[in-house]
């Protein structure tokens, strides 16, 4: 492989040679790349603002969207009990 003259001429190169590649992505290009929304890794949340969920996927223990904290003024009565997280 001889020099690079930019990314696309690498990844190109890399392809070409049977090597798996795939694009280093900032938080933000995350949040509208229309995969991580059919994966599930980005979401909508309450408000309606783009959120990166969980990117791992657990065939046992599924990652779950976080929900609404309640205030501390509350008090620990409002807080829901841990699961239980079954065998491992």
């Amino acid at each position: 492989m001889g020099p690079c003259t930019g990314a696309g001429r690498a990844r190109d190169e890399l392809v070409t040679a049977g090597v798996p590649v795939s694009p280093v992505l900032s938080q933000a290009e995350m949040l509208v790349a229309e995969h991580f929304r059919a994966t599930g890794t980005v979401f909508d949340d309450a408000h309606g603002t783009a959120t990166m969920g969980h990117p791992l996927r657990y065939r046992h223990h599924p990652a779950t969207v976080p929900g609404e904290v309640p205030p501390l003024a509350e008090g620990v009565e409002h807080v829901p009990a841990w699961e239980s997280a079954g065998e491992l």
